[in-house]
């Protein structure tokens, strides 16, 4: 019964989570775009004056101006939902499963906000190719990290405390 159960759960990760993700991955990508030039602006950058669709309008400091366009692939949704699968294979569902799933999460969308965010403020500084160079390679480095430490800190939050971990008996039961 039990491995009856975990293919089950394991059918519909698979069978849900890129229905999910086609679903629901344009208006993630918006409130992204649109949060992202909120931040910014509250940090007090300007020229970024448009924001349209998943597309913000930058216009650099010192050259000509350009589109930033949110892909599929920029979003955070993609780590969130593997970090959401990886928690529904976990043995029993808790009220810290929710809370572990929860802090991944939420560390993986600010992780976003702050690779985007630093991207886009290259690119106002220094131009649409260093907005590229950057975004390709340290927003690649911060992408990869930010998944990480949100994986980490599931299970962090999920794995019992060394004090609450069973201790491994090292003498079996009948052995003399």
């Amino acid at each position: 019964m039990r491995r009856f159960r975990v293919g089950w759960r394991l059918f519909v990760v698979v069978a849900v989570t890129p229905l999910v993700y086609v679903l629901i991955q344009y208006p993630v990508r918006r409130w992204e775009t649109i949060t992202t030039a909120n931040i910014l602006r509250n940090l007090g950058f300007r020229g970024l004056p448009t924001v349209l669709d998943t597309s913000i309008l930058v216009v650099p400091y010192h050259h000509a101006s350009f589109w930033v366009t949110l892909t599929p692939s920029c979003s955070a949704l993609a780590p969130a939902l593997a970090v959401t699968c990886l928690a529904s294979m976990m043995p029993r569902a808790t009220s810290r499963r929710f809370l572990a799933i929860g802090a991944a999460i939420v560390a993986v969308v600010v992780g976003n906000f702050v690779r985007i965010s630093s991207s886009v403020v290259v690119g106002l500084y220094a131009g649409r190719s260093s907005l590229v160079l950057f975004h390709d390679w340290v927003g690649s480095m911060i992408g990869f990290a930010f998944t990480l430490g949100g994986f980490i800190l599931m299970l962090w939050i999920l794995l019992p405390a060394r004090a609450e971990a069973p201790v491994p008996s090292l003498v079996t039961e009948g052995a003399a």
